[in-house]
């Protein structure tokens, strides 16, 4: 009986279906996509994620009259590190180092930078500044052309940095919003992860992974995980 039922016709027409509806999601989901006001955090907000000892401290946010330039400032703590190596594929970051030292792989190849020095990370290249010394570090990022920079970086921190979360469900919250963010990991094709991302839409829209999510404790003074 349920072989009757369930027919090759029937198995290429649901087959179908999921791929329009996921085509629908990846549609919506790119990098100008509008996030809604309560996934954004506010200018001047600190995001904060103890899990890898990284505060964010957004200097100035992104609007139409500044051609879409984020400024943000962000402390690592000794041994304090960004989350994972990633690439953009649509944008450039102008990295400088205000205090202490960073040691930054980009595409592989692993340097120092100190207090006072600058570089820049261009769309494509992996990266991942970290502070494996004993002093605290601190620099300054500045992003043009891109309309989500601080939203992406609030929404992004707030799932990694989820104490309560385990570390599946938190990456799989990140995964839902790294095409909207353009961002990925740099040990897997970005087309790759955006095609996975794409196909695995509608599944985790109704597993309750949202794109976008409320943003937890959002005030002009402090955005926090805890």
């Amino acid at each position: 009986m349920l072989r009757r039922i369930i027919t090759p016709k029937l198995c290429v027409g649901l087959t179908g279906l999921y791929l329009g509806l996921a085509f629908v999601i990846w549609s919506h989901e790119s990098s100008q996509a509008p996030f809604p006001p309560e996934a954004k955090p506010q200018q001047g907000s600190r995001i904060v994620n103890e899990l890898v000892g990284e505060t964010i401290v957004i200097l100035q946010s992104e609007t139409a009259s500044n051609g879409w330039t984020s400024k943000i400032e962000v402390y690592l703590e000794p041994q304090g590190t960004v989350p994972f190596s990633h690439i953009h594929q649509g944008y450039t970051e102008i990295f400088e180092v205000l205090e202490g030292q960073l040691s930054v792989e980009l595409d592989g190849a692993v340097s120092v930078v100190g207090a006072g020095q600058a570089f820049e990370v261009r769309e494509g290249i992996s990266h991942v500044p970290a502070n494996p010394f004993e002093s605290p570090a601190r620099f300054r990022v500045t992003v043009s052309g891109i309309k989500n920079f601080t939203t992406c970086l609030g929404q992004i921190h707030q799932r990694l940095g989820d104490k309560n979360a385990s570390w599946l469900v938190r990456h799989l919250r990140v995964g839902r919003i790294a095409r909207a963010c353009d961002i990925y990991v740099s040990t897997i094709p970005w087309w790759f992860q955006s095609l996975g991302m794409a196909l695995s839409a509608p599944i985790l829209e109704l597993a309750g992974f949202p794109v976008y999510e409320p943003m937890v404790n959002v005030s002009p003074k402090e955005s926090n995980n805890e």
